[in-house]
Parts: structure tokens; C-alpha cells; sequence
């Protein structure tokens, strides 16, 4: 699996929940980020490299004396012929949407591991 430099800030909604729990005192504590899936999608017609990620991104408050966990699905098109990302999404784990992605992108998985 190629690791494409230059993904920080490529997912915009992550990003943002990030930055909206920073604002509100919650300070980031550890940030795992796993492969779940792996395989080929269409881009120009072209068989290229996708990725699924799963981003789990815990904090805590210190005034309110909390934790939380924050967790999406990232997933990206790596375009090696052209050295570039396409297509990148952030959806919560909740919502499940990565599977629309999917879809969208004719995604086929050479790696199919479970989500859990």
C-alpha cells in the first residue's frame, strides 16, 4: 500500500470536529489510525489504489471531567501514475457512510477485513 504524502487537511469534516471540540476546551489524547479496507476504484476510467481508514481520535475536558472518543471513516483515492490524492472523505463512524463512497468510487476490496 502506497503512503501518499500531503493528506493532512484532505479531510475537511475530521478537521472540523477536531477544531470544534479544541474551541470548547477538549484536548486531544491519543489518535490511532487503522487500515480496514483496501482495494482497487475507478478513476478516468483507470484501475487506481484506494484506501479505507479508520481514524479514532479520543479526548477529555479537563472542566467537565470527560472523555470522548471521535471516530471516522476516511477514505481516498491514491492516484500513483499522477502522485495525487482523489476523492477524499471523512464520515462519522456512526452514520456508516463510507459505503456510499464506495459505491461511487466502484470500489473493490483486495483486503476485506470487518468493521467493528
Amino acid at each position: 500500500m502506497a503512503e501518499p504524502s500531503g493528506y493532512l487537511g484532505k479531510f475537511r469534516a475530521l478537521d472540523d470536529v477536531i477544531a470544534f471540540h479544541k474551541r470548547r476546551d477538549w484536548e486531544e489524547t491519543e489518535r490511532q489510525m487503522i487500515v480496514v479496507d483496501y482495494g482497487v476504484a475507478k478513476w478516468s476510467d483507470r484501475d487506481v489504489e484506494a484506501n479505507i481508514i479508520r481514524a479514532m481520535v479520543n479526548v477529555k475536558n479537563r472542566t467537565l471531567g470527560k472523555y470522548k472518543e471521535i471516530c471516522f471513516d476516511l477514505g481516498y483515492i491514491w492516484d500513483q501514475e499522477f502522485e495525487m490524492i482523489r476523492d477524499p472523505v471523512a464520515v462519522s463512524c456512526v452514520d456508516g457512510n463510507i459505503e456510499n463512497w464506495k459505491n461511487k468510487q466502484a470500489f473493490t476490496s483486495r483486503w476485506n477485513v470487518t468493521l467493528q
